[in-house]
């Protein structure tokens, strides 16, 4: 295999939201949720509260990659993973349950597509505290690299958003932490994110209302390990900007679209790459 072969199949591994196989469906075309033109209210007071609650939602991701920062170099892979979601109170706790329906994922060279292929579905649990911060995400079976999890698990994070103990208004800022490691073939892969919120205002929904808010997440990627015979470094970092529109009365997530960048370098015992990732990304309840 030539280098440019090996540097692409392991670019491949890192972009895509799953290195293990599962049930690939034929995608369907659904139109992204905007509730950009509904007019926002001000918020005096509202005192977040968690729930029980569940439903379908749909993760749909458009992303570029360029590599060597060369325009002329690019790559396009696109994906739509369908969740059912599951939240539960214990305690002074949540647990939020996630299970993978399917997933389609296409991508452009053709030659990316050879690491997918198909499986059962699966199913995965992040523990929350009582204001939302997550304090851990359950590893699944069946892992590909030592002390990581498959990537499409670092997904739930997407749904989960901490809040302050205290009555928010317009403007208020708040900031939490997480991390997860995940198996990119098998090399384990480490990211460590800020993700800071801050409390837009109020929209009115046909059905209910929602508190819009902006994410500002800030992630670190670290990782080595050998794949594809080739012993691999990882170092990157990415910036994502989120708008959130969250339940009022449940406190969780209704809707969501973000844009995201990340470069990430690459060393293997072949030389040295390195690519950047734009990512589009919709989320919506159906």
């Amino acid at each position: 295999m030539s280098s440019r072969s090996s540097f692409y199949r392991i670019m491949a591994l890192i972009c895509t939201c799953s290195c293990s196989p599962v049930h690939r469906e034929q995608p369907v075309a659904t139109k992204p949720v905007s509730h950009d033109s509904v007019r926002v209210s001000p918020i005096d007071g509202w005192l977040p509260r968690q729930a029980a609650t569940a439903g379908h939602y749909v993760i749909e991701d458009s992303s570029t990659i360029s590599v060597n920062n060369n325009s002329t170099q690019t790559s396009s892979i696109n994906s739509r993973i369908v969740f059912t979601l599951t939240m539960q109170l214990v305690g002074d706790s949540a647990v939020l349950q996630a299970r993978v329906d399917s997933l389609f994922v296409s991508a452009h060279p053709p030659m990316l597509r050879a690491t997918f292929d198909s499986s059962l579905s699966q199913t995965f649990q992040a523990t929350l505290s009582s204001t939302g911060k997550v304090q851990k995400i359950d590893r699944a079976v069946g892992n590909f690299c030592v002390g990581g999890q498959d990537p499409v698990a670092s997904r739930i994070l997407d749904f989960t958003v901490s809040y302050p103990q205290h009555r928010i208004k317009d403007g208020d800022k708040w900031a939490d932490t997480t991390h997860i490691t995940t198996c990119r073939g098998k090399t384990p892969l480490r990211q460590e994110s800020t993700r800071q919120y801050e409390l837009l205002g109020r929209i009115a929904l046909p059905t209910s209302s929602a508190m819009k808010i902006r994410r500002i997440t800030s992630t670190h990627f670290l990782g080595a390990g050998t794949n594809l015979q080739d012993h691999i470094e990882i170092e990157g970092s990415g910036i994502n900007t989120t708008t959130l529109y969250i339940d009022d009365a449940t406190g969780f997530l209704l809707n969501a679209s973000s844009k995201s960048t990340s470069t990430f370098s690459i060393s293997t015992t072949r030389g040295s790459y390195s690519f950047i990732q734009n990512i589009l990304t919709d989320i919506a309840r159906r």
